[in-house]
């Protein structure tokens, strides 16, 4: 997707999550809002994942194989990839 499709989609999601109303009815079931553009999104979960893997580090926890989840496996440097 073009740069300028992702930038338009980012400002909508802000605007939207702007509204206070919205805000309030989903702060009630725990939901919170982090808008932000796509590379702040590859960042936040760039972040994630490196906790995650440290945390499976420390525990001796190996994530499965891409072939057994049928899926492929995500990394940082997949998510900064998406970002682009």
């Amino acid at each position: 997707m073009p740069q300028a499709g992702r930038d338009r989609i980012a400002a909508n999601v802000r605007e939207i999550v702007a509204d206070p109303d919205l805000d309030a009815k989903l702060s009630t079931v725990g939901q919170v809002f982090n808008p932000g553009t796509c590379a702040e999104f590859a960042q936040a979960m760039d972040g994630q994942l490196k906790i995650v893997k440290r945390i499976g580090d420390t525990l001796g926890i190996k994530p499965a194989p891409a072939e057994a989840s049928d899926t492929q496996p995500s990394s940082g440097e997949t998510i900064a990839k998406m970002a682009q």
